[in-house]
């Protein structure tokens, strides 16, 4: 915490930031260590959307699908089209996915059926890759799901406009109520958000003043969802400010972002509660003033722990006292969890592919880490097998869509307990959530175990 004026910190060199900072705000939701950004929990309500989608999509439509194969569509960060700007090394997707394609054909495939994969590698900065891969995927490979990477509304581009079943991507109620396809996800959901608030409520973390901060982003959500639930639990922030983010002048992003913590400073807010996907604008703006509020992050770990690795390093101190209410982590008990260990263990290994223990600090310059790859592939297979042998020989999208209620418990690598899917709120699985505390020493969020 600070006091209202004291002395500024010297200026941090900065000259690579620009393009670093740009790279970085949108590889935060790429960095989805288990995809355990920000969805799930008891769900406390919004009913929009239908059965993962339910709109005019033919009930009976199944493109990609044939008496033998299902063609699904398969996105990840391509890593190698921003070499230049950051040198992240998260594995090889492509190879990881599809020795879990693999596995499944070898032992018959679902219902007869042979799984074909076709891959689409997505540039994280900017809008284009993900809208020419979406594209591609539904016009002219007409696959019957697509699973993998999707950034902010990116999902429309499938359920909305071209009626395409998904798997993965953030939830929210107005994307929901566009969806005309069924779409279900691991990743995070606005849900969670709520779930989250009413930990910290729970908890009594909002003792004292407190401020909320958001990217415009997320203005849907945090209007929806963040003001509503605040005022059902009888908290008021002192102040609200939302970001107009721009991955092509972050140096503005930061002198605005400064300016809105100004803001908060002079209300009196000790504390900051981050919206949605805002945790690393937010810290970034701080790290040049002094103003250190307490920042409580509703299911960010995974974004914000990709500014914590940085290898280019960040001031770290912006983090103290930090607290996140977010699924299961970090990612050595995401590692160890049994489900997780039979997807490693099981067949990624027997497919070449080795995925050695994580760690829970920062990555090393020039160090591997497959884990990254292996977690959203792991979790996004095991709910597509999940899903399609639930349904019956007769796929369609009628049928894909009614298996997650038919489901049941499902296993998820990573979780410590199962997913339950079903028609929205519940098309996130419903994953618990837990309070983690920064702990500065180690450069980690270390999860609560009471």
């Amino acid at each position: 915490m600070s006091g209202l004026h004291p002395p500024q910190p010297p200026p941090r060199d900065r000259s690579r930031d620009p393009l670093r900072k740009s790279a970085l705000s949108r590889l935060a939701v790429v960095l989805v260590v288990a995809l355990v950004g920000a969805s799930c929990g008891d769900d406390g309500g919004d009913d929009a959307g239908a059965g993962g989608g339910a709109g005019s999509v033919d009930a009976g439509k199944a493109p990609g699908v044939t008496d033998d194969t299902i063609k699904v569509g398969v996105t990840y960060v391509d890593l190698d089209s921003i070499r230049d700007i950051i040198d992240l090394d998260y594995g090889d997707y492509e190879a990881t996915y599809q020795a879990l394609f693999d596995d499944i054909n070898e032992k018959g495939g679902i219902h007869g059926r042979k799984l074909e994969p076709v891959f689409a590698p997505i540039n994280p900065i900017g809008p284009e890759s993900a809208a020419a891969a979406c594209k591609k995927l539904t016009e002219e490979d007409e696959v019957f799901v697509t699973i993998g990477l999707f950034l902010e509304d990116s999902p429309l581009c499938y359920v909305e406009e071209h009626e395409s079943a998904l798997i993965g991507g953030n939830m929210t109620p107005s994307r929901l109520e566009k969806a005309k396809a069924p779409w279900f996800t691991t990743d995070p959901s606005a849900d969670l958000q709520t779930d989250a608030i009413r930990e910290f409520d729970e908890a009594e973390i909002f003792d004292g003043k407190f401020a909320v901060f958001a990217l415009d982003n997320d203005e849907a959500l945090l209007r929806e969802q963040i003001e509503p639930a605040l005022e059902s639990f009888g908290l008021e922030p002192v102040e609200v400010g939302v970001l107009a983010g721009d991955d092509t002048d972050i140096a503005q992003s930061n002198l605005d972002t400064q300016a809105i913590a100004e803001r908060f400073e002079t209300a009196g807010a000790t504390k900051v509660l981050v919206v949605g996907q805002s945790s690393v604008s937010l810290a970034t703006g701080l790290e040049s003033i002094a103003y250190r509020p307490q920042i409580l992050l509703t299911g960010s770990l995974d974004i914000i722990g990709s500014w914590i690795n940085d290898a280019a390093g960040n001031d770290l101190s912006v983090l103290e006292g930090a607290i996140a209410a977010d699924v299961y982590g970090g990612r050595v008990n995401q590692f160890r969890e049994p489900n997780m260990q039979l997807c490693v263990a099981g067949p990624l290994k027997a497919h070449g592919i080795d995925i050695p223990e994580p760690s829970d600090g920062p990555v090393p310059p020039g160090t591997a880490d497959p884990f990254s790859s292996a977690l959203p592939a792991c979790k996004n297979m095991a709910l597509l097998e999940g899903l399609l042998t639930t349904a019956p020989e007769a796929l369609g999208y009628d049928t894909f869509r009614a298996a997650a209620d038919e489901m049941g418990d499902l296993p998820m690598p990573a979780s410590e307990r199962p997913y339950r899917y079903g028609a929205p709120p519940h098309a996130d699985g419903d994953a618990p959530i837990s309070l983690f505390d920064f702990d500065s020493a180690k450069g980690t969020f270390e999860r609560r175990t009471s």
